[in-house]
């Protein structure tokens, strides 16, 4: 049996908690930001005397992240999770890795929209290389290049796959190894010609 054969884990999904009444907003700027896909949305009635929270709640959107699923729920007063929050067992915030290609753009728009920055590193070019942003509802992005998806296996990425690079040529001399290979067999068959020749009395 090949190893992972046998997994009982089919599948993940990422669960991340933000405030109530911040669900349907928290929905809108990750789609902005991040180019997340809504699949689905469960809303839930919680009668709260709140006018300016209303009573509506978002039990659970389902958002799509490249090939990741993310699922984002606010927290309500009689959410289970809420009363261990409070007891101390368990904390709501949650840490998010995600791989852009443009982080200079993310990160603009991301802050104009009221994230904080946490820290960003660029290379001799100023170009943003990493970015970490704490978002409105408190949830910790780690943005990184998109290249970087290839080295950690995202999106079933492989090795085998990828092409076999030509042969480069010797710095050195200029010359591409594959007409040396041909320069040898024309001279291998030159040589050849020679001995036949000589074989019968030609050339001395």
């Amino acid at each position: 049996m090949r190893e992972g054969e046998n997994a009982l884990i089919r599948g993940t999904k990422t669960h991340i908690f933000v405030d109530e009444p911040y669900g349907c907003e928290a929905i809108e700027f990750y789609k902005l930001v991040f180019g997340a896909i809504e699949l689905k949305r469960v809303y839930e009635y919680i009668e709260t005397g709140d006018e300016i929270k209303g009573d509506i709640r978002v039990v659970s959107s389902e958002l799509q992240f490249g090939s990741t699923s993310v699922i984002v729920s606010e927290l309500v007063p009689n959410s289970s999770w809420l009363k261990k929050i409070n007891s101390g067992i368990r904390t709501p915030r949650g840490i998010m890795s995600v791989y852009m290609e443009d982080i200079n753009a993310v990160v603009a728009l991301a802050l104009e929209l009221g994230a904080v920055e946490e820290s960003r590193d660029f290379d001799y070019d100023g170009v943003c290389t990493n970015a970490d942003l704490r978002d409105p509802y408190g949830i910790l992005w780690c943005i990184r290049p998109a290249c970087m998806i290839s080295n950690i296996g995202v999106e079933g990425s492989s090795s085998n796959d990828a092409p076999t690079p030509p042969q480069d040529i010797p710095k050195e001399t200029g010359i591409d190894p594959r007409d040396i290979d041909e320069e040898t067999e024309e001279e291998e068959e030159e040589e050849e010609e020679v001995v036949e020749i000589r074989k019968k009395g030609r050339l001395f």
